[in-house]
């Protein structure tokens, strides 16, 4: 009898969530690279073929200053050399990562409360959740993103282990994995301030040399963090190789961010990013009509941050309450758990309020970085709910009732939203795989110097309604690039990382090591580089795109008797 009830208690939960994670996830793979990804692989193989993999695993040095994420970069070159371009099993992996996620949520969650049934709600909300879904949708931030999160709730599992048993091997492994988490993502940085407060709200020994014994190694391994990535800045990077900015000259900016960001959070981390785009539009509507309604450019961003963070107070207000009741009926877990839970999204902002540039003020945060906070949002309203349930309703099969009601429409209102974002990437992949399996299918092999040009009747991602495009978010010579060239075997100098050659609109043509290769959307400019570079009409290789009716259309032979006539 005991052996069966371990088993409902530990290997059921995990099967629920599996199911769960799959059913949500179930047409991802229908989705395809984005843009990242492309980046990426492109750089990884002209690294290679210039340095082997020795030369690969030098790149997240190089690009260091900005971010360094060594870790999930290795991870995704591993992936890439195992799975090449198949994007299926990219999808498998991180939807496993997320099962894999969502199981340590719930161990971890069974710890803090002690009670399996309220740390599996916990780790279904997260499981199912729309809030940071591009964290598994998108192949190329949930590598860094998911990676970080694995490490990050390990080291919660094992800190927590070691305030209840004291036993100081459980705090060392918590800060290896925590260090780990790092070489995938900066964004877990919050830890160095969350550990401390976690051990004034669970830590059994309080007093001065006991914080000073427990800060000990913290503060070491937050000196030997920053010594290292201050020692990127001594590392030259090499010709071709851009990093991104990390200069943000304001203080005074940076503290007001600081402050300001745990209030951007908390409204953005509970309710789905569509109900507060309502919310400011209403807003919109009736404080300033005279800007028009509806008008996103006002309502999406200006307004967005002025109205929404006062959310927050109200959510805040709410903690506080539950935290006093659950503390009058003696709940000390539900009590210290709200807390915990309030001050997890709180701190997973602070990140945030140090990136360099413009993108710190934007108002609205992307869905993959909200994974971390998603975490307390997940602990926050399961505790929140159970202590509701649990003042009106008095006899306990009751309330486990109640409560598992009250799980299963904030599960399926969360799936429904989830599934809705997965079909809009599924509706846009589509386009894009249609487009790259036609090309690849009409001209499996390409001339020593090649040129593609393409036509559009759309534009795409806010461009100007004369700029026709494909529905792609990076250039698409690049994709054509990466995607030919396992065939192909382009020489690493056309995979130019020294400007912008590769951004969305950039139009060129280049040769070196005998190869050619050109990509083209503006026909004037196709003519000027065939005349600049006497390219012979027999590698001109052309395509139009119908975006209305979602159609690919081979028009090489038109192209070719066009620019033939060209004067």
């Amino acid at each position: 009898m005991t052996i069966f009830r371990k088993i409902i208690q530990n290997i059921v939960p995990i099967i629920i969530i599996s199911f769960a994670v799959i059913f949500t996830y179930w047409d991802l793979p229908k989705t395809f690279f984005q843009q990242d990804e492309w980046l990426g692989f492109a750089r990884m193989i002209s690294y290679e073929a210039t340095g082997g993999v020795e030369n690969v695993l030098k790149i997240p040095f190089i690009l260091g200053k900005g971010h360094f994420t060594p870790l999930s970069y290795y991870q995704l070159y591993f992936e890439f050399k195992l799975f090449g371009l198949s994007f299926e099993p990219f999808v498998l992996v991180s939807i496993f990562t997320h099962i894999v996620n969502s199981v340590l949520l719930f161990y971890f969650v069974s710890l803090l409360l002690k009670n399996k049934f309220l740390a599996l709600c916990s780790a279904l909300v997260f499981a199912v959740g729309v809030i940071s879904n591009q964290a598994v949708s998108w192949i190329g931030t949930s590598t860094n993103t998911q990676g970080a999160i694995l490490f990050l709730l390990l080291s919660l599992i094992f800190i927590l282990k070691y305030f209840h048993n004291n036993q100081k091997i459980n705090y060392h492994i918590a800060l290896f994995f925590f260090f780990t988490g790092l070489l995938f993502k900066e964004t877990i940085l919050f830890f160095f301030i969350l550990a401390p407060i976690m051990w004034f709200l669970f830590g059994d020994k309080i007093g001065r040399r006991e914080f000073y014994l427990f800060m000990k190694p913290l503060i070491f391994l937050g000196f030997i963090y920053l010594l290292l990535r201050a020692s990127l800045f001594l590392i030259p990077s090499s010709i071709g190789v851009t990093s991104a900015n990390t200069v943000n000259l304001s203080l005074t900016a940076d503290v007001v961010r600081l402050i300001f960001a745990p209030f951007k959070i908390i409204p953005q981390a509970i309710i789905p990013q569509q109900y507060l785009i309502n919310i400011s539009d209403m807003a919109l509507f009736y404080l300033y009509p005279q800007y028009g309604f509806p008008n996103p450019y006002i309502s999406q961003t200006v307004l967005f941050g002025q109205v929404i963070p006062y959310l927050s107070i109200p959510i805040i207000l709410i903690g506080f309450i539950f935290y006093k009741l659950a503390l009058l009926k003696k709940i000390i877990d539900l009590a210290r758990s709200i807390i915990f839970s309030l001050v997890f999204i709180m701190l997973s902002s602070l990140p945030f309020a140090f990136i360099p540039g413009d993108l710190a003020d934007f108002p609205m945060y992307e869905s993959r970085h909200l994974h971390a906070a998603t975490i307390g949002v997940s602990v926050f309203l399961v505790v929140v709910l159970w202590t509701i349930v649990k003042g009106l309703v008095k006899k306990s099969k009751h309330a486990y009732l109640v409560m598992l009601i009250l799980l299963v429409s904030l599960l399926l209102f969360h799936f429904n939203l989830t599934r809705t974002e997965i079909y809009k990437v599924v509706n846009v992949s589509t386009a894009r795989r249609n487009i790259s399996d036609f090309i690849k299918m009409s001209y499996p092999k390409l001339p020593q110097k090649v040129v593609f040009y393409t036509e559009s009747n759309t534009s795409y991602y806010g461009m100007p309604q004369e700029e026709k495009a494909l529905p792609v978010q990076i250039n698409f010579g690049l994709i054509l690039l990466v995607t030919y060239n396992q065939s192909s075997n382009f020489p690493p100098c056309l995979f130019d990382f020294d400007h912008e050659s590769f951004h969305m609109l950039n139009q060129r043509y280049e040769e070196c090591d005998g190869r050619g290769f050109g990509y083209f959307r503006d026909y004037d400019k196709l003519v000027n580089a065939v005349k600049e570079n006497n390219i012979s009409m027999d590698n001109i290789i052309s395509f139009s795109w119908n975006g209305k009716e979602g159609e690919i259309r081979d028009i090489t032979s038109e192209i070719k008797e066009r620019v033939r006539k060209e004067p």
